[in-house]
């Protein structure tokens, strides 16, 4: 066998217990609510080797020292969605999305991930979305509102909510203070990095470059896009101070600093 691969290698007693079913492929069970698996072999390609089955077999392969052309291989690796419902519905537990991920860091080793996975990969290091917007607008959604300072639960949007839905970011740190939370968040652009993970799930060549971007300074940028930001009406449209209305008062205090996402 190669040696070539050792992410591969680290499930290495996965590969050979795959019962080849095709759950993974063509699964319907309508007792579990299952009506066709892959949305990559839906949407992108029928091709069996797309699915979760073959990425199985293709790490095997690649253990094996099979001569595989790895551009294919990756084309159809960084082809799929990382959604994990093959993992999901395998009878005997199998890991085809873990596998997946760890293919995909062997092949950004190669430099052969594709363009399209690199400009991410880019964009959340430098600027800690995957849209490659400026990193500080990540924190517009919170403009206005005040993060309580001895917090019982720390709100973490994620930048999909901060950067393409600021209205619900903002309406959920509002709900959670109107419920009794005393909620808080960062101040500055963060990054949790689940973009990377669901690309690519291990560290690589795909995922080690150490850049950021400074966030935009100064007070006076962040209010001129304080006008962009959707407002809510009401009572707490002014800011979730964590403070409990009265009528909560006697709701029990989460205790800890528990995390909302």
């Amino acid at each position: 066998m190669t040696t070539g691969f050792a992410r591969l290698r680290a499930h290495e007693g996965a590969l050979y217990h795959c019962a080849t079913c095709n759950y993974c492929v063509s699964a319907t069970w309508s007792e579990r609510g299952i009506d066709g698996v892959c949305a990559t072999l839906r949407g992108h390609s029928p091709a069996a080797s797309h699915s979760g089955k073959g990425y199985l077999a293709t790490a095997r392969a690649l253990l094996e020292g099979e001569a595989l052309d790895l551009s294919t291989v990756a084309e159809r690796a960084f082809a799929c969605t990382t959604c994990g419902n093959c993992e999901a519905v395998c009878p005997i537990g199998m890991p085809p999305t873990t596998v997946l991920k760890a293919l995909r860091a062997e092949l950004a080793d190669r430099k052969l991930a594709p363009g399209g996975a690199v400009a991410i990969r880019d964009a959340v290091l430098r600027q800690q979305n995957p849209w490659a917007a400026p990193a500080v607008q990540g924190t517009d959604w919170s403009l206005g509102l005040d993060p309580h300072p001895r917090p019982n639960l720390w709100l973490l949007p994620g930048c999909a909510a901060a950067h393409r839905h600021p209205a619900e970011a903002r309406a959920a740190a509002q709900l959670l203070g109107v419920i009794g939370y005393d909620v808080a968040w960062s101040t500055e652009p963060t990054c949790c990095g689940a973009p990377l993970s669901a690309l690519i799930g291990a560290p690589g060549s795909l995922a080690s470059s150490g850049t950021t971007a400074a966030p935009e300074a100064g007070a006076a940028a962040r209010a001129t896009r304080l006008e962009r930001i959707p407002r809510a009406s009401g009572r707490y449209a002014n800011g979730a101070s964590g403070r409990t209305p009265a009528s909560l008062a006697a709701a029990p205090s989460p205790s800890g600093l528990p995390f909302a996402s």
